[in-house]
């Protein structure tokens, strides 16, 4: 499970403080109380409330939860990162039960492009997690060209990402 210590989060989060951008990495509850509910509750109670000028980043259940909070915004967002989402389930019993409150109906994909903003979509060519096929209908659903990651898998660390200069890129190019 992801954490704010994990991945390439404390790099990113390092990278856009040197270069004047301040940013939030909440920490979710997981496994216990993991659910669509407390994931929001946590995000509410540590992040500032969500503005035109938002940047929303989300990697895997984190690009749900984006998703999910895209869904119900009165406004967009100035952009949206996701990466490596998962539409359903991925075969793994004890991670399709946690992921279950996030998946368990259907995404108002209109409402997601609608509050957006830029929308910047990263998958691997080789996820060992979340299925091709899924990866590509959310692609599709959103109307989005993926950019498509040669050998990143899942875009974790057991991969060796705990870098991400294309995300890091892609953000620069939208905040300059």
């Amino acid at each position: 499970m992801g954490s704010p210590a994990g991945n390439w989060f404390p790099w990113l989060s390092a990278q856009l403080i040197e270069s004047g951008i301040p940013n939030y990495v909440p920490t979710f509850p997981s496994p216990q109380n993991h659910s669509l509910r407390s994931w929001l509750d946590a995000f509410d109670q540590q992040c500032p409330p969500i503005d035109q000028q938002t940047i929303l980043i989300g990697h895997s259940l984190g690009a749900v939860l984006c998703m999910r909070i895209l869904e119900k915004l009165p406004h967009p967002v100035k952009a949206t990162a996701l990466i490596s989402p998962p539409l359903g389930e991925i075969g793994i019993p004890e991670i399709d039960t946690l992921n279950s409150s996030f998946l368990d109906h259907p995404f108002n994909w209109s409402a997601i492009r609608a509050n957006a903003g830029e929308l910047s979509y990263f998958m691997g060519d080789d996820d060992q997690y979340v299925p091709q096929e899924q990866l590509l209908t959310i692609a599709r659903e959103l109307e989005v060209q993926p950019m498509v990651i040669p050998g990143a898998g899942h875009l974790n660390s057991e991969t060796g990402y705990t870098r991400f200069p294309e995300l890091l890129a892609e953000l620069r190019r939208i905040t300059t």
